[in-house]
């Protein structure tokens, strides 16, 4: 469970560093306070935890991550609604 936590944490300030960078003109329904700053501690004191973690809780979280994106790509192709309107080109000889 930490190291789910803790890894979603670790995207969340990079993604605030990077969208501040990459799109600043976007609307914030919240302020981050003292952005970069923040975020980057943010991301060194969740590594830095991560790192202590023991080998089978990577492990576990692997396997766990392979599952999960493999359902999510496996169905989101089935249901995706930008397949349905953009239907593949099929060549014929």
């Amino acid at each position: 469970m930490n190291i789910g936590t803790l890894s979603a944490f670790v995207v969340i300030c990079s993604a605030i560093t990077m969208l501040r960078r990459t799109r600043p003109d976007a609307r914030r329904s919240f302020r981050a306070p003292f952005v970069p700053f923040t975020p980057l501690v943010g991301v060194g004191f969740s590594l830095w935890l991560l790192s202590r973690l023991p080998a089978v809780a990577w492990e576990r979280f692997a396997i766990w991550m392979a599952i999960g994106l493999a359902v999510y790509f496996f169905y989101g192709r089935k249901k995706s609604l930008l397949a349905r309107q953009n239907p593949p080109i099929v060549h014929r000889d």
